[in-house]
């Protein structure tokens, strides 16, 4: 066999491997539904009056005039995230299966597994654990004080999308309108900062349409444009919610998640304790320049001893891990 002849089966065994490959990504993986229930029901309040008009009729519209404070949530479904790292195939769309757990406004997991023909092939996720972000993906792992602020930012967009009502629960939280199609909600951050997110609503059916923001990158604090667009509304638990959603920094989307249902006032310890991963089960991230400072000699001064302004996001790879 001549070497032409060689170099010829080289090539098509390359080039169908690259086909195989790519095929691979457009089977879609069976729910994974976490096997946990209510321990109880949540605290329902009335909608308050002072809401702005587009987020009381949201909240009125879907939960009722009484709206759940839920402790803890669990929401899950089927999606697909943009990989940008596949040589000469370019970015890929990949399928995956995601959940969240998160004790809203507080601290969330995120565990995502990215499949291929259906099959695991990557799984990691991100988190937000006693303020200390951290993004995983099989064993590589992101954390720094950086990313404490960007995994912050998400927690509060997961927390809008999936126990909007929860939003009411901390009297911290100010709301403002805008017009009948939108209202900014305030949220304050541990640095003392306030952190804006404008909810967009549409004008026909009063559904919540999209959340705009900023987001910080993980790599250099910058802040970024990111957004969240929603639809499909359904009934998904205790009320109606967004069935789909996908999330960009600025215009360019990185993820379209399907909302396949979501629990309110579940047990969520054991997930809590191991982290975003399944695999690699780590204590919260504590960032190097913190854990330094607060091992420092107590005579420096009270400036030497701040620890590091806090900001967030995946610069590099524009995909913040939802």
């Amino acid at each position: 066999m001549d070497i032409f002849r060689l170099l010829e089966i080289g090539v098509g065994a390359f080039v169908a491997y690259l086909i195989i490959f790519r095929i691979g990504f457009f089977f879609k993986p069976a729910e994974h539904k976490p096997e946990l229930e209510p321990i109880d029901p949540p605290e329902m309040i009335p909608v308050p009056a002072s809401l702005p008009y587009p987020m009381r009729h949201y909240l009125q519209m879907n939960f009722g005039d009484e709206v759940p404070l839920p402790t803890t949530a669990v929401a899950w479904g089927l999606g697909k995230r943009i990989g940008r790292s596949f040589g000469p195939l370019g970015p890929l769309w990949m399928p995956s299966y995601w959940a969240v757990y998160m004790v809203p406004g507080k601290e969330f997991v995120y565990r995502l597994t990215v499949t291929w023909f259906g099959r695991k092939m990557l799984q990691g996720g991100d988190e937000l654990r006693q303020g200390y972000g951290r993004f995983i993906m099989n064993k590589d792992r992101l954390e720094n004080t950086n990313i404490n602020k960007s995994e912050w930012i998400m927690l509060w967009l997961y927390t809008i999308m999936a126990a909007p009502s929860a939003t009411l629960a901390d009297p911290n939280n100010t709301w403002e309108a805008v017009d009948d199609q939108t209202a900014k909600l305030s949220v304050p951050y541990k640095d003392g900062s306030r952190w804006e997110f404008t909810l967009l609503f549409d004008s026909q059916s009063g559904q919540l349409t999209g959340v705009d923001t900023l987001r910080v990158t993980s790599r250099d604090g910058k802040e970024i444009p990111f957004k969240i667009r929603m639809d499909d509304h359904q009934k998904l638990g205790p009320g109606v919610l967004p069935g789909y959603m996908k999330a960009a920094w600025e215009n360019d989307f990185y993820i379209m998640n399907q909302l396949n249902g979501v629990r309110y006032n579940v047990n969520i310890d054991e997930v809590m304790e191991e982290g975003a991963s399944e695999s690699i089960h780590l204590g919260p991230a504590v960032p190097k320049e913190e854990t330094e400072e607060e091992t420092e000699e107590p005579e420096e001064t009270e400036e030497e001893s701040q620890p590091a302004q806090e900001t967030t996001g995946e610069e590099e790879s524009k995909q913040p891990e939802e």
